[in-house]
């Protein structure tokens, strides 16, 4: 009887968990860069941390992505970075470290890098989290509301209660990042008085082709099928100026600048609105460890 009330006892003092955390025998790194950041810059910081992480001996090989997944079901920007790190059987690692001993020295050493936010998980475990949370994280807390300035202003407030308590770890606010994007308002009457018919919309036309490009052919690479596009090449279209030279025709042959049937300037605006039931959101995900 005494044994019994000492096992219970014992019992009643133990950690538990729902479903045990596998190891995988893998680590998921996630590396969050500042929404505006570049193609090239991404893929030179890309780069830079596979490199700087294949120091460990401990590790077999790294495959990286960058942007969104090929099945285009993930929509992200060139600031998501994504490393598969494959280890190899701890029983071929020479140093006396475990899997959570090695991810800490890793972490340790990322900190070069400021401004990033790293994220730490396992292969299908990153999988089944996303699925679960809708974000990139373990955990996620949830703000709803409409004013984007005011959900980020929040949440930030959330994220610095947070960040102190034992045992949370990468916590990341997941912004509605502004971004400057360059608007161009067509007005009907200008386009009427310069004879350009807002059904042919030859004014779209010219901006597509010129900023955005547009599909004019196509290239086969056996059974892949590529978009050959055309556009102005980047030094006659990277400024405003620049852009309310274009030249629109008109019906009568003639050709006139952009900048006579348009409002052209830069603003401001969200580059990513996260939802759920209809509703925007904004999401603070952190990490357990311990």
């Amino acid at each position: 009887m005494n044994l019994l009330v000492i096992c219970i006892g014992r019992f009643a003092f133990y950690g538990s968990q729902f479903i045990p955390k596998l190891n995988e025998g893998a680590i998921y790194l996630r590396a969050n860069l500042p929404n505006s950041v570049n193609l090239d810059e991404a893929v030179q910081l890309t780069q830079e941390i596979k490199e700087f992480i294949s120091k460990f001996v401990e590790l077999k090989f790294i495959l990286s992505q960058m942007d969104r997944p090929n099945d285009g079901t993930d929509p992200t920007g060139f600031f998501n970075i994504e490393f598969h790190i494959e280890l190899k059987t701890e029983g071929e690692w020479k140093r006396k470290i475990d899997n959570n001993g090695l991810i800490t020295e890793i972490k340790q050493q990322l900190q070069v890098y400021p401004g990033i936010n790293f994220n730490f998980s396992q292969p299908i475990q990153d999988n089944v989290e996303e699925y679960v949370a809708g974000v990139k994280s373990l955990l996620v807390i949830k703000i709803f509301g409409n004013d984007l300035f005011e959900l980020e202003s929040r949440a930030q407030k959330v994220a610095n209660s947070i960040k102190d308590i034992k045992g949370i770890e990468d916590s990341n606010v997941y912004k509605n990042s502004v971004l400057p994007e360059l608007r161009i308002q067509l007005h009907d009457d200008k386009m009427a008085r310069y004879a350009i018919t807002t059904t042919t919309t030859a004014a779209q036309a010219v901006i597509a082709k010129t900023i955005g490009g547009q599909a004019a052919s196509t290239f086969y690479d056996e059974e892949k099928k590529f978009d050959i596009r055309i556009r102005f090449e980047k030094e006659y279209r990277d400024s405003k100026e620049k852009t309310e030279k274009f030249l629109v025709l008109t019906t009568d042959g003639k050709r006139i600048p952009l900048k006579e049937i348009a409002t052209i300037d830069f603003k401001t605006g969200p580059t990513f609105i996260y939802r759920e039931g209809n509703s925007r959101y904004i999401a603070i995900g952190f990490n357990i460890e311990g």
